[in-house]
Order: structure tokens, then C-alpha cells, then sequence
């Protein structure tokens, strides 16, 4: 076939307007780019508005790279169904659902900073073991009273060895500059 028709094909079109929904798809994909921007951002800054202090004396600070508005995301999106990239769990949602696990994953009652680890393994694993579950796991009662003794021994023996180690450095200090 040759080669003439078909640009002059493209050009009548173009011409017609009949290339406006590829700038519908490039809008999209722009918000597409921004959900998973959004979806980024609570991995690395979710941890700063977790609900963390129970007695409520810290006021949880306004961070507006976590609102959809910063990437120009409104709520006529928020019905959209997007990728969600490589966030754990399925693979489209809409955007109202992708920001709700976020928020339960990232700024629950569990603060998760993680971000800075250099090994894309080492924060796979985690995201792996968090956004499934929306960092809520579900122990049994007897695995709980397990993690209770096994966090109070260590506190002991962390409270232990300050104990007999500050002295023993303060000796070698005081026995250091005679």
C-alpha cells in the first residue's frame, strides 16, 4: 500500500478533529501518572500524619502532597478507576478506594518509615506485608501475649544493661584520665 494515502488519511483527521480523544487519553495518562505520584508520596510521607500519640497532644500536621488537589486529582475523579501500580492488591481501583488503603495502610494507628532503605528488595518485602493487610494484622490472642513477653524481656534486659554498662563506662572515663 502506498504510503501517500494513508498521511493524507491522518491529516483529513486531524483536520476534522478526529485526534481529540487522543488528548482525552493523554489527559488520563496524566492523571494516571498522578495517582501513582499519590500513591508514592503516602509511602514516603504517610508515616508523619499516622494516628501515633493516643493522648491526642500532638496536633497531626497538614501535608499537601497527600491531598489528591496537589496533583490536580478532583472529585470528579474520584470515581475514576486507575492502575495502582505497584501498590499490593488489586491491580485497578477507583481513586476513592486507592486513597482510603492508603490512609488505613499508612496513617493508621501504625506509623511504617521505610522509604529510606537503599534496597528496592528490602521495601518490597515490607509493602508486601503491609498493604495487603492495611496494616492491620490479625494475631490470635495467644501469638499477642507472645509478642507482649517477648517485647517486655527485651525492655528488661534493655533496662538491664544500661543499668550495669553506665557505670562501667563512667569508671573507665574517671580511670581513663588518671
Amino acid at each position: 500500500m502506498a504510503h501517500a494515502p494513508i498521511v493524507e488519511s491522518f491529516a483529513r483527521r486531524a483536520r476534522a478533529g478526529a485526534a481529540r480523544p487522543v488528548s482525552a487519553v493523554a489527559g488520563f495518562d496524566r492523571k494516571q501518572i498522578s495517582v501513582l505520584g499519590l500513591i508514592a508520596e503516602y509511602r514516603f510521607r504517610g508515616v508523619l500524619i499516622a494516628d501515633i500519640d493516643p493522648l491526642k497532644r500532638r496536633e497531626r500536621p497538614h501535608i499537601a502532597e497527600l491531598e489528591p488537589a496537589y496533583y490536580d486529582l478532583t472529585d470528579a475523579d474520584m470515581d475514576t478507576v486507575f492502575n495502582t501500580g505497584t501498590f499490593v492488591g488489586p491491580e485497578q481501583a477507583s481513586l476513592r478506594e486507592i486513597i482510603r488503603a492508603l490512609q488505613e495502610t499508612y496513617c493508621g494507628t501504625l506509623g511504617v518509615e521505610y522509604m529510606y532503605l537503599s534496597s528496592r528488595l528490602e521495601k518490597r518485602w515490607i509493602q508486601e506485608r503491609l498493604e495487603p493487610i492495611r496494616s492491620k494484622p490479625s494475631y490470635s490472642p495467644d501469638y499477642k501475649r507472645h509478642i507482649l513477653e517477648r517485647l517486655t524481656a527485651a525492655e528488661g534486659l534493655e533496662r538491664f544493661l544500661h543499668t550495669a554498662m553506665s557505670g562501667r563506662s563512667a569508671f573507665r572515663s574517671k580511670a581513663a584520665t588518671r
